[in-house]
């Protein structure tokens, strides 16, 4: 298959459109236009970046590199989740590290070890991407979960806390709560899975293709993906519905604010 690939002069062709949306976001007065170009802007300059820092990371391959690199995006993930949920409490930061963390890391290894066998296990060219993808999307699972189950606390304290009165253990008084958001956080994934191939092609896979993979290749790579992806959301969002609870009771049994 021919791989076609785009030359710098080629991809100005790109920047030139973009600097059209500006002129007619300008003209209809449309508020974007600073931050379209402040964002083609940023991702052009992170991305080259990346790349730089990708050639010689897989050109050089170390395992105590590839576990850095982990390291530094489960880290942002984690920052990304809590500064977006805008969390106070000590005990929900400590359960969003935790749920994100545990499901992303065994099933990383997992699906590299035991599905794809990469060799070796640090190789840099399928653990980076592969964590990186698995992480993002067990990042917004995690999100959509502990943002559901804040909302639902608040919603319904009242009802928790007659279920208190009546000898309801603080989880058994939430465990309503902890379905509503194991529902929110696992439905637009299995929205994606049933789409996927009909209603569109995923971005892996049509990069897969552009690149010269074959397509039944890529199509393989992409289903492992997937439900890795899945997997770790399932994993951390399972957990949040098992600890979240924690984070809104005292020792006593007792609801406290966490706002």
């Amino acid at each position: 298959m021919n791989v076609s690939d785009i030359s710098l002069y080629n991809l100005i062709y790109a920047f030139i459109f973009i600097a059209l949306m500006i002129v007619i976001f300008n003209v209809k007065k449309i508020r974007l236009s600073k931050i379209l170009a402040y964002s083609t802007f940023r991702m052009t300059l992170q991305l080259i970046l990346v790349g730089y820092i990708l050639s010689y990371i897989f050109d050089k391959p170390s395992p105590y590199i590839t576990l850095l690199i982990l390291g530094i995006t489960e880290t942002f993930a984690i920052l990304n989740a809590i500064k977006r949920l805008k969390i106070k409490n000590k005990m929900m930061k400590k359960i969003t590290a935790i749920s994100i963390i545990s499901g992303s890391v065994v099933v990383i290894f997992y699906f590299l070890l035991a599905v794809i066998k990469i060799t070796p296990w640090y190789n840099p060219q399928f653990f980076i991407p592969i964590a990186g993808m698995v992480i993002g999307n067990t990042m917004t699972g995690v999100t959509l979960a502990i943002k559901t189950y804040m909302t639902g606390f608040k919603d319904n304290k009242e009802l928790v806390n007659g279920s208190l009165m009546i000898g309801a253990s603080p989880k058994a008084a939430t465990q309503f709560i902890a379905k509503e958001a194991i529902d929110n956080a696992l439905l637009p994934s299995l929205n994606k899975m049933f789409g996927m191939g009909i209603v569109f092609l995923p971005g892996m896979m049509t990069g897969q293709i552009l690149s010269g993979i074959s397509p039944n290749t890529a199509i393989i790579y992409q289903i492992v993906i997937m439900l890795a992806s899945f997997s770790s959301n399932a994993i951390s969002v399972i957990l949040i519905s098992e600890i979240a609870h924690m984070a809104f009771f005292n020792n006593r049994a007792q609801i406290i604010d966490i706002e």
